[in-house]
């Protein structure tokens, strides 16, 4: 799943286009084994203007997996590396079952603060190079878009050397 989200997102980034809303409602499987990145009724073509009001306190997003440049709405700050951000968390709730930024949380002002305040657990998984996956989710993760990878192309980059390493 991750290998192919990241191939959709680098399509996407290559137009200039942010989806800002990916989570697992968002990601479906087709009966032949492929996954499809649904629902880009909040993307933005950063070519173009911006619909959400500069002054606005929060801009679009899904709590739990918007990145804090995005639901600040801190607009030069949100690009393709959002998107990383949310699909990293989507993969720890994947492999975890769980969203420790949603998990519990008393309203939306709490899963806010843990996005800005708590990092995801690392993963723990059993493949041939779990570690570097582990990494570059970890990456993906970071508080700061300028701490995560520099673009979606080098994620993918850095994805595609961990799926040789495990012969996908």
């Amino acid at each position: 799943m991750s290998l192919q989200m990241l191939e959709a997102l680098a399509a996407a980034e290559s137009a200039r286009i942010v989806h800002r809303d990916v989570k697992p409602e968002n990601i479906m499987l087709d009966a032949g084994g492929g996954w499809w990145l649904l629902d880009f009724g909040i993307a933005r073509h950063l070519a173009m203007p911006s619909n959400t009001a500069t002054v606005l306190r929060f801009g679009r997003f899904t709590p739990g997996y918007a990145p804090r440049e995005q639901f600040r709405n801190i607009k030069p700050e949100i690009d393709g590396r959002a998107d990383l951000f949310a699909l990293g968390v989507t993969v720890v709730e994947s492999s975890t079952g769980r969203n420790d930024f949603t998990a519990g949380a008393r309203d939306v002002f709490d899963v806010l603060s843990r996005v800005e305040h708590t990092d995801l657990p690392r993963l723990g998984l059993s493949c041939a190079d779990a570690d570097s996956f582990a990494d570059l989710v970890e990456a993906m993760t970071r508080k700061r878009p300028d701490q995560r990878p520099a673009n979606v192309a080098e994620a993918l980059a850095w994805m595609r050397e961990v799926a040789a390493a495990n012969g996908l």
